[in-house]
Order: C-alpha cells, then structure tokens, then sequence
C-alpha cells in the first residue's frame, strides 16, 4: 500500500508495517505518490518547495540477499566415488528463497575453478545426491551452494570444508596395511608417534597396530586422521604416501 502522509510518503506491508521512502536529495521538502505497483516500487514527484516545478522518481522495492549458505557434506572421507551427498541452510529477512542451486569442485577458492559439476538447480530443496561422477581418489572435493531471492538476487556462494574421495576408510593402520599398493586409503583415528628419516609413524588409539607415512605429520602424540596411497619401500616397509 502506498501511503501519502502530508508532505512524506510511506509504503506500507503487513510483514514491516510503515516504511518511508528516502528523499532522492536532502533539498526536496514535498513528495508526491502517484502509483505503485505489485513488486512495491513506487512512481512520485518532489518539489523543493511548495507550488515549484517537480522532478520525477521511481523508487525500486529490493529485497535483502539471502545469507550465505551453510554447506555440510558427508563427512571428511567418502568411498563412493560416483556420488556426493550435501545439505545446506540459508535464510532471508525479507521476501522469500525460491532457488538453491549447487555446484562441485576440487578448488577451496571458487567453484567456478576446476569445476567437476556445474552450477544445477535444486529448487527449494535444502539437500541432493549428486550423482554421476567420476571422483578420483585421494582428492579433495568441495560443494558450492547459492540461493537466489524472489527479486531473481544470488546470495554469496557457500562452501563446504570439502569431503576426500579414497578407495576404502580403514579404522586402524592395521586394516590399511593389508591393502595393495596403489590403493588410497584413509585412516580415521591415529596417534603420531614420531618419525626416522622420512618417515613418520601412526598407530591406533589402543596401540595395536602401526604404520609408516611418507609426508609431514603433526607432533608426536596428536590425534590425527590421514590419508594416501599405500606403498612398499624398498626395505619392504609398507606406508602410505
């Protein structure tokens, strides 16, 4: 509802109740309403002074941008390498979301790099299967979401923390071991225990079982989850890179 209060001018919802429209200039004292809309946008004139000549303005209704979604994937590790499960929120102050839509990449900086699935619509839907892909082990891969206002405006892009495709999650380094080389495998709960050389060391929590690792680690007595590619050294010590 447009509102013409003596010399001001308001828009009225049942949502906000009464909101003044800005004056286009500080200098303007008399405005004018003379239509408005179904979108809120309001056709006026204003006059700096009484009785003077008028300019005209059409003040255009925005609705604010949805937040930025919150994007949860599956966890850190995923043996499923043709498929990726997500959720995410967002909400609006103002107005309603009536798209999400997603995509999947192996970049932390923009799913618009190294993009693995493109920008798909997901409705009003609050989380998808994406399926159809061909996920390579031992990469990291991360979930995109936006979601758009009904004034067709995009929110920032959401991001999940990403989720790592391997071939098999082990619960203990002595479950891993007993993989061939080439096999990505992840590790989910171990204890550093130091290194020689170059390699470094993890065991289960219940220290029953250990493997050696090919890489930086944390130090000694952190619990950690890993992953990589299992290997033989040549002493035939087997370790995951």
């Amino acid at each position: 509802v447009l509102i013409q209060s003596g010399t001001q001018l308001f828009v009225w919802d049942e949502e906000h109740g009464r909101l003044p429209l800005p004056l286009p200039a500080t200098a303007y004292q008399y405005v004018t309403g003379l239509s408005i809309n179904a979108d809120g946008h309001v056709l006026g004139s204003c006059a700096l002074k009484a009785g003077g000549s008028r300019d005209y303005f059409i003040w255009r209704r925005t609705l604010p941008i949805p937040t930025q979604p919150v994007v949860v994937d599956a966890g850190q590790f995923t043996e499923d390498l043709t498929a990726l499960s997500v959720s995410w929120s967002s909400s609006v102050s103002e107005g309603q979301i009536i798209e999400y839509q997603y995509a999947v990449s192996r970049s932390p900086s923009g799913a618009q790099y190294e993009t693995v699935k493109d920008w798909t619509s997901a409705g009003t839907a609050t989380s998808t299967t994406v399926a159809d892909l061909a996920l390579v082990p031992g990469t990291r891969y991360y979930v995109y979401v936006k979601a758009k206002n009904t004034r067709n405006v995009w929110s920032e892009a959401g991001r999940s923390d990403g989720i790592v495709a391997v071939n098999l999650v082990c619960q203990t380094p002595g479950e891993a071991k007993l993989q061939a080389d080439g096999v990505v495998v992840a590790i989910t709960s171990a204890i550093t225990t130091g290194r020689a050389g170059e390699m470094a060391y993890l065991e289960d929590t219940a220290r029953s079982s250990g493997i050696g690792v090919l890489g930086n680690v944390p130090s000694e007595g952190t619990l950690v989850s890993s992953y990589g590619s299992l290997t033989t050294t040549a002493d035939g010590e087997r370790c995951i890179t």
